[in-house]
């Protein structure tokens, strides 16, 4: 068969312990039909399984923390048997929309899309092995029918079924264990003096007296059951270690080398029956658990062309034994992954196993608050203790809950305003624009949590899971870039987009990026040195300010064609209207520097921003939840816009309030509903005049404001 195309990746670094593939498809494709508990955590089964698993739209596979080289290949059918010097070889169907992306547990979908065909089922053949630096990564697809052959386990680098947890460091605590750990560390020629324990312990940031310090555990009833004495100091554990098997000792002075202990610390302790029921159950997770993920991949494959298998076929799948496979399916029902089932002894005989999906979290409710009639206030003060201190915080409290009781009745509510000018995104990355005064859900961007979203000439942009997209305003989504930093700038004119397109690994680097989106071209900042960190501040008559780290304290200013010019002063903001710039020196107060490169040092601190038209600076206050407002030339003279209780002012680098122009400003409610009992309010900064917005359902939630045009 013909290899059609491939990708390859030498720096790709997972989280979690998870190599991860997910659809790179940014909207909503016509996809085959499935069994829905194949759809990503549909079952509380370990991800990964033993080496790898596919379902609806991801693959996931184990890894470790590092960097490790990935290839991606697309064939036109099955590629020939190749498991050659590969560990690891499993070959499952997955479903695609078309393309699909590495990425991680929390990333969202595939960055650097893969295209594969159109919409379908694929095979993938998920081989790993170890390399110089990191692992070694080959995924081969090829397009296939339904029913799709179902996973098949074709070598592996471990045995299917794990060793155990034998209890003992539930049962000797951790300082026992980390001795233990010590030794096979100090160990040269598979064995360790305590001159060697006590020079590798000295080497690590421990004293030399670390073996005569204290036992930190009381462990005398477990060295009586043991038949050794009860340890004083650490080094007395060695001998404990010992007796338990989990340590051997030869010589005269001993010599000590790690031992698998011969029997599982609740056959060797007489221990209370509810711990040695929890030991039995953590032993049977570290056995069981990564195989039963196995199965249950393999069984909601297997159903759509077969309602019941035999445990032979099933151990042929696995590539184990059916005895192995009979322990598994047991551990499994025990964990409620399927329906109560009693497998077979005979291999040939048929077994319907039923996967259960997970179980929705069940939330405890409050506990309701104390009446406060209960406690009232205290006729003297009370003594100046502790105990008085107590006294006074609760009856504080008792006084604040008593008057919250009284004054039940809500305000009356505002009067409507008009819809968001720009739109709203829902909390399920659904762009949401009003057309002829009602609600449009106009895109969806599922799977993404967009984490800002900016009005332009020709859509809406929208920025998340660490790519760009534009929406267009007949509702077509189209992506613009993968890899982005999570904040981009817009200029005022609304044409030009400014984003940082950056990558993490073995070198990381960044490059700031003009689009220009009427047209699609895009024009990168020239830079002499390789920075690790790049983040836009803002765009001004064609001009894009950008900080060289997190902090912003190296910014530069560039003009496409030009180099850019490194600046004496961090800028912090670029005002929209006025292409005012606020920047700090070091020296106090900050600086306004105008678009004539004029400066003004003015008062103001290091938390206030400018807001739109720079006429003002603002920031937000809580208890009272308000808006502070301080002309620039009058920074005595403090304007305090009072804002309805239980407005979300947080992080307004994510969600929270943004200027619409000026003189208004959108604040959302922190949890849906505000004291006025609407989700969102439009604030008139020079009067206080309050207007409350309704929003449709998909969007009450903390909805993330479109950024409008000037």
């Amino acid at each position: 068969m013909t290899l059609l195309r491939g990708f390859e990746d030498n720096e790709y670094w997972p989280e979690y312990g998870t190599f991860l593939v997910r659809d790179s498809v940014p909207h909503e494709t016509v996809r085959p039909r499935v069994d829905p508990l194949l759809a990503e955590y549909a079952v509380d089964s370990q991800p990964c399984g033993s080496v790898a698993r596919g379902g609806d739209g991801w693959l996931d596979g184990t890894a470790t923390d590092r960097h490790h080289a990935v290839r991606l290949e697309l064939h036109d059918g099955p590629p020939g048997p190749d498991a050659g010097d590969w560990a690891e070889v499993v070959e499952t169907p997955m479903v695609s929309g078309g393309a699909v992306g590495l990425t991680m547990v929390t990333g969202g979908p595939g960055r650097d899309p893969f295209r594969l065909g159109g919409p379908g089922l694929y095979r993938v053949r998920f081989a790993r092995r170890l390399a110089d630096e990191g692992d070694e990564y080959r995924l081969q697809f090829w397009p296939v029918d339904a029913p799709p052959e179902p996973p098949r386990w074709v070598k592996r680098s471990a045995a299917l079924v794990e060793k155990g947890n034998p209890g003992w460091r539930e049962a000797l605590g951790s300082p026992a264990m980390d001795l233990h750990a010590v030794v096979y560390a100090a160990a040269s020629e598979s064995s360790a003096s305590t001159e060697d324990i006590v020079a590798w312990a000295v080497e690590h940031r421990r004293s030399a007296s670390w073996l005569d310090e204290p036992s930190p555990d009381d462990l005398s009833e477990i060295a009586g059951q043991l038949g050794v004495a009860a340890p004083v100091t650490r080094g007395d554990l060695l001998p404990l270690l010992v007796a338990a098997g989990l340590l051997a000792a030869e010589g005269d002075p001993p010599r000590y080398r790690v031992t698998t202990p011969p029997r599982p610390a609740w056959e060797a302790l007489r221990l209370p029956a509810e711990r040695v029921k929890t030991m039995r159950h953590q032993d049977a997770r570290s056995r069981y658990c990564a195989a039963a993920s196995d199965l249950v991949a393999l069984v909601l494959w297997a159903g759509e062309g077969r309602t019941t298998v035999t445990v032979g076929w099933l151990a042929d799948r696995l590539g184990t034994s059916p005895a192995v496979v009979r322990d598994i399916i047991g551990y499994a029902v025990s964990v409620r992954l399927f329906e109560p089932v009693e497998p077979p002894d005979a291999a040939d005989v048929e077994v319907a196993l039923v996967v259960r999906s997970r179980e929705p979290r069940r939330e405890t409710p409050p506990p309701p608050m104390p009446k406060p009639a209960t406690m009232p206030p205290p006729s003297r003060p009370a003594r100046a203790t502790e105990a008085g201190r107590d006294v006074r915080i609760i009856q504080r409290l008792a006084t604040r809950a008593a008057s919250a009781h009284r004054d039940r009745t809500p305000p009356p509510p505002p009067p409507a305003g008009a819809p968001p000018r720009a739109g709203v995104v829902g909390y399920g990355g659904q762009l949401i624009v009003w057309r002829d005064g009602a609600p449009v859900v106009l895109a969806r961007w599922p799977g993404v949590q967009v984490s800002q979203a900016l009005q332009t000439r020709v859509g809406t942009v929208l920025i998340g899971g660490g790519q760009t997209a534009l929406v267009r305003p007949d509702g077509d989504l189209r992506l613009l870039a993968s890899n982005t930093h999570y904040r981009a700038a817009v200029d005022p004119a609304g044409g030009l987009l400014a984003f940082v397109e950056s990558h993490v690994g073995r070198r990381s680097w960044a490059r700031l990026h003009l689009i220009d989106l009427a047209n699609g071209d895009r024009t990168t900042m020239p830079t002499a040195e390789e920075h690790e960190f790049l983040g836009v501040i803002g765009v001004y008559d064609g001009v894009v300010h950008v900080r060289g780290d997190h902090m912003a304290e190296r910014t530069w200013r560039w003009r496409p064609g030009t180099d850019p010019e490194p600046l004496p002063y961090a800028v912090r903001h670029v005002d929209a209207y006025t292409g005012m710039l606020l920047a700090d020196d070091g020296e106090p107060g900050r600086m306004l520097i105008d678009a004539a490169g004029g400066i003004r040092r003015v008062a103001a601190g290091p938390r206030t921003l400018l807001a739109p038209g720079a006429g003002h600076f603002y920031s937000w206050t809580q208890r009272p939840t308000a808006l502070a407002l301080v002309p620039v030339g009058a920074p005595a003279e403090v304007v305090t816009v009072a804002l309805p209780d239980g407005s979300d002012t947080g992080n307004a680098a994510y969600r929270g309030p943004a200027w619409e122009d000026p003189h208004h400003v959108l604040v959302p409610a922190e949890h849906g509903r505000n004291r006025l009992g609407v989700p969102l309010v439009r604030v008139d900064v020079r009067t206080g005049a309050v207007e409350g917005i309704a929003l449709p359902a998909e969007a009450t939630h903390r909805p993330l404001l479109v950024e409008p045009l000037p």
